[in-house]
């Protein structure tokens, strides 16, 4: 164990700032991912006790508003959250900046979030006497909250799917995420228990605990974000030429052809009843008074560690067994665990023992901490190998579609709830008083809601068997898009030495591990080191196993790429090349000519084979689409579809990305001048730094005006423009000799732009390391 710290540390000295070979984060960045994910859920804890439902009784008992009236206020901030995440979305599947799509957005939503949070607490409600008046204030207050906090949260939580397309790689780091921010609820959900004996109350719902422990929490929270943002770094893979501009209809469109994201979404549609046992624990010690506050505190301690041991044990089942069998075998587990909460109370009426099925059920369910953005990291890759767009916010809008669903199963509880009597017309000062005085009715429920769990959780694991998105696959995938990617640059001659090397030596490597044999795996040979009892010849021959698992793997990953760059000569293809070919041969104008016929066409073409019918069915997509860009082309080019000069971007991008640059050094520079005390050039870097701002605010605004040109043009000819990538990849694929030929001399540029950035690295280090020491004298000669 020592060993593996003291290598743990050794790695992190060396890759601190230069992520390991084959990997695309460095150990800074997990590390500020991490220790700012305390941050980032300590706002998250604030957030999930006054976030407005019907049973939310810290806000039902601050306003005086019953869980009817909550219900409404719910209802009517989810159809205005709509609207919020259509913008959402957009903005961030636009972004083209040099800060990335999530990182700007964790600051400045989360700052506000934290002040809205404390001002939910602190607005004194029962002053005004009006439920009316109370009403609008608490809407008014959540609204802001959900628009600050949902942006925030997407930000926060997505980075992992932006900052490497290595799965594995995204599992580990979400380990460790998941390991750090732990800290933050662990520390905190003792606090309610303990807050309530210190500030002799008898209530773990009463307003002032939360006025109390709120601001210190968001402060800490804030702090801490502020290592995400500045450490963290973005890597999509994608052309450097690609502009980004996609619509909420056209996202919804792409998204219905991914079936991993339905799956995967159809698990949470069916599984809604399962959080019902999270009320559980919670009553039985407010209402119940099967404990003492201390006993709570350290009930809540105990049950938020359970979590730490699935974030740990994630990756490595993953990396084992695959996410579809852990997806399945943990929520197997966690029907059995609820379930056995229904004993612990009725027949041994013990909270320990329900303390024993919620750390299991924790525990088991804790993976989803690590499976749920790993999978859904997977799903986006998915998309943009399928579709072309990396349409990651976009996922948000359509996801409302389950909103809506979950809108409606969400009238179950409360719904429940109102027929046991929580309401506002049951004659207790608050509505949920009703558990505190009538036991039978705290009892019933409790059971009612364990078994709705059960149901609920029995329920969420089917879909699971359905995934078939397999590590295997993703690893084909992000080889493919780094394939299509470099050969769309070389094609439109922007391509990257870096890139160029690395595409080259992956399809060298693909074809020579395609050509190879697999191995038969077999664990008889670990059975024979067994036997013999040898420590070093068992961890060998496990070792042995691994590397030809891994072999076996490789070749199938292999076989996936070249399948890609052999897909031309497959009859499919062959078909769809044709077709693009005669869209092309008619140019853009020909937009202008499509005409019903072509639909009824598509739909009149045999589908007796699965080769005919798959055909058929891109016809059919295909002539929809060409007659959709008809009707937005006569829209807006009513005299004739010019053509729009995409150079026009990389020309606002460079500007964009030398604006950055020229700011970032100007920064450095005036640190520098105001430890030397040097006014002059504080005083021209400060109207440099003004002048730059000004270009920059101009650069955006051009590249907004000319995104939103070029959003309507792209869909415009689209059907055009599809047509011209599919014939243009068919030609850029057989030239790939060509673009061997240049691999010697672009490897020999990337090796020695590689040395002079590590030299310019280490003469940089050094100036430093010069400016310190003579700080360091000269603040020892003022001394003297």
């Amino acid at each position: 164990m020592l060993e593996k710290v003291k290598s743990l540390l050794s790695d992190a000295a060396v890759y601190w700032k230069k992520p390991p070979k084959g990997r695309y984060v460095n150990y800074r960045s997990i590390f500020s991912y991490s220790v700012g994910g305390i941050g980032f859920y300590c706002i998250m804890f604030i957030y999930n006790i006054i976030n407005v439902t019907s049973t939310n009784v810290v806000i039902s008992n601050a306003t005086g508003i019953g869980p009817e009236e909550l219900l409404v206020m719910q209802y009517a901030t989810f159809f205005i959250n709509i609207f919020f995440t259509g913008i959402r979305a957009k903005i961030i599947d636009s972004a083209r900046s040099a800060k990335g799509k999530y990182r700007p957005y964790i600051l400045s939503m989360g700052i506000p979030t934290a002040v809205v949070s404390c001002a939910m607490v602190w607005m004194p409600y029962t002053k005004f006497e009006s439920l009316a008046v109370r009403w609008i204030i608490a809407f008014t207050l959540n609204l802001a909250l959900q628009f600050f906090y949902n942006f925030m949260y997407e930000a926060y939580e997505n980075l992992i799917f932006v900052m490497s397309p290595n799965t594995q790689e995204r599992a580990d780091i979400t380990s460790v995420k998941s390991v750090v921010y732990s800290f933050a609820p662990t520390v905190l959900s003792p606090l309610v228990p303990l807050l309530v004996n210190w500030m002799k109350l008898d209530d773990m719902y009463d307003i002032r605990i939360y006025q109390a422990l709120f601001p210190p929490t968001a402060i800490i929270g804030i702090a801490l974000t502020i290592l995400v943002f500045a450490y963290t770094e973005e890597n999509i893979v994608q052309a450097k030429t690609h502009v980004v501009q996609v619509r909420f209809f056209d996202a919804l469109r792409a998204v219905a052809k991914n079936k991993y994201f339905w799956i995967i979404s159809l698990a949470g549609w069916v599984g809604f009843l399962e959080s019902n046992n999270t009320y559980i624990l919670g009553w039985l010690y407010n209402y119940a008074k099967m404990c003492t506050d201390d006993q709570y505190a350290l009930i809540t301690l105990i049950s938020g560690n359970a979590a730490l041991w699935g974030m740990l044990g994630a990756p490595l089942a993953i990396r084992r067994w695959g996410k579809k069998k852990v997806l399945i075998v943990t929520n197997i587990f966690n029907v059995l665990f609820i379930a056995l909460m229904w004993p612990s109370i009725n027949l041994a009426h013990s909270i320990w023992l329900v303390l024993i099925c919620v750390y299991m059920n924790s525990l088991v369910g804790s993976f989803a901490h690590i499976l749920t953005p790993t999978v859904n990291a997977d799903i986006r890759d998915y998309q943009h190998y399928i579709s072309g767009e990396r349409i990651d916010g976009m996922f948000a809008a359509v996801g409302l579609i389950g909103a809506l669903i979950s809108l409606a199963t969400g009238t179950v509880t409360p719904a429940i709830f109102d027929k046991f009597g929580i309401n506002s017309k049951n004659g207790y000062p608050n509505a949920f008083d009703i558990l505190k005085y009538e036991p039978d009715t705290l009892s019933t429920l409790i059971n009612l809601l364990i078994l709705l769990s059960v149901v609920g959780a029995a329920l969420n694991v089917i879909p699971y068997f359905f995934y078939d998105l397999s590590e295997i696959k993703q690893r084909g995938m992000v080889k493919i898009l780094k394939i299509r990617a470099l050969f769309e640059d070389f094609g439109n001659g922007v391509s990257r030495d870096a890139d160029l090397v690395e595409v080259v030596d992956l399809i060298r490597s693909s074809r020579e591990a395609a050509a190879a044999e697999p191995y038969v795996l077999s664990k008889d040979f670990i059975k024979e080191a067994k036997k013999s009892g040898d420590r070093a010849e068992k961890r060998a021959a496990r070792k042995e196993y691994r590397r030809r698992r891994e072999f076996n793997e490789e070749i199938e990953v292999s076989k996936i790429v070249l399948a890609e760059l052999d897909k031309f000569s497959d009859p499919f293809y062959i078909a769809k090349l044709e077709r693009a070919k005669r869209i092309c041969a008619a140019g853009i104008s020909g937009v202008l000519t499509a005409d019903d016929r072509i639909l009824a066409a598509a739909k009149e073409m045999p589908k007796k084979t699965e080769l005919q019918k798959r055909i058929r069915k891109d016809c059919i997509d295909e002539a929809k689409t060409q007659l959709r860009s008809k009707r937005i082309a006569l829209k807006y080019y009513p005299d004739g579809i010019p053509e729009f000069d995409t150079s026009v971007f990389k020309t606002l991008f460079d500007e964009s990305d030398r604006l950055s640059q020229e700011r970032r050094m100007a920064f450095e520079k005036q640190d520098i001048a105001k430890k030397a005390h040097d006014t002059a050039e504080c005083e021209r870097l400060r109207a440099l730094l003004k002048n730059n701002a000004e270009a920059k605010k101009a650069n955006e605004k051009a590249i907004k005006e000319k995104s939103a040109e070029h959003s309507v043009w792209t869909r415009s000819v689209k059907a055009y423009s599809d047509a011209v990538k599919l014939v243009a990849q068919e030609r850029d694929y057989d030239r790939f000799e060509e673009i061997e030929a240049l691999y010697d001399d672009a490897k020999a540029r990337n090796d020695a732009a590689i040395e002079a950035a590590a030299a310019a690295e280490r003469k940089l280090a050094a100036e430093r390391k010069a400016e310190k020491e003579a700080l360091r004298a000269a603040k020892k000669q003022k001394k003297k």
